[in-house]
């Protein structure tokens, strides 16, 4: 059926949880359902996703945390359309998100997934700056350079395409950047990122060290698993061990700088 589920898994996310489903409301895409799973909140975040009376919004608690990636896959076994959006409970919509990367899947059949830029605010909603590029086609070797990215939350997926690549339930960090890894390799990620800024995200400026080794180390696992080339692995490796070491010897307060400018313009 043809539509937009919207994915949202919320975890103690009670300041910001009413201005992102607000912003889902004001969409100017209206044939969208809205998905919200408890991941076992300890706030007031339950409480305040029930009082919405609207039909097209259902929400789900079961009273534990399972996790991201659980929560991710349970979002594409309930979804009744077509196509899923992410989205982060923090985090907002611009009004054409979904009406622009609906358009684009629909011209662009040959992809089953699109993401778009993004501008970032920090928690008391100051703008930090703006990304967003153009990218046609992902490679392998484009993701263990970083040459490029795909951003998780503003995408747009055929919904067809995530429930036959279900996200890791085993990894707790850096489920995405796993699932686009062992996608590549299978040689089922078709796609592609468009610049328009139609996300808002929220910068975490409490950078964790160990969040951020553990993303480059789940890499590293997946690699040694699963990239067969000698080479491409060995560089994999490389790039990976280098950046590990970095986050070890920058200080945080210079770390968060660092990721900040070379995130945002």
């Amino acid at each position: 059926m043809e539509g937009i589920t919207i994915g949202l898994s919320v975890y103690n996310a009670e300041e910001f949880i009413d201005d992102c489903i607000k912003s889902i409301i004001l969409q100017s895409y209206k044939n969208w359902e809205l998905i919200i799973i408890d991941d076992g909140s300890t706030d007031g975040s339950l409480s305040r996703v029930l009082k919405y009376d609207d039909a097209r919004i259902s929400v789900f608690h079961d009273g534990q945390n399972k996790g991201l990636a659980t929560r991710l896959n349970e979002i594409a076994e309930r979804a009744k359309f077509s196509f899923i959006a992410r989205m982060d409970a923090d985090d907002l919509m611009m009004p054409n998100r979904l009406e622009v990367l609906l358009s684009f899947l629909k011209r662009n059949k040959k992809y089953d997934l699109v993401s778009s830029g993004m501008i970032s605010i920090d928690y008391l909603n100051r703008y930090k700056g703006s990304r967003g590029e153009r990218v046609d086609f992902y490679t392998l070797d484009s993701f263990v350079s970083k040459k490029v990215r795909f951003a998780h939350a503003p995408m747009l997926v055929r919904t067809e395409w995530l429930r036959r690549n279900r996200y890791n339930e085993n990894v707790m960090i850096a489920q995405d950047y796993e699932l686009w890894l062992r996608c590549l390799v299978a040689k089922d990620f078709r796609a592609a990122s468009i610049p328009d800024r139609l996300y808002v995200y929220r910068e975490d400026q409490n950078i964790k060290k160990a969040k951020l080794i553990k993303t480059y180390q789940t890499g590293i696992k997946f690699a040694s698993k699963n990239i067969d080339s000698y080479f491409e692995r060995l560089k994999f490796f490389f790039f990976s061990w280098v950046k590990i070491y970095l986050v070890k010897i920058t200080p945080k307060v210079f770390l968060y700088s660092l990721l900040s400018r070379r995130r945002n313009r």
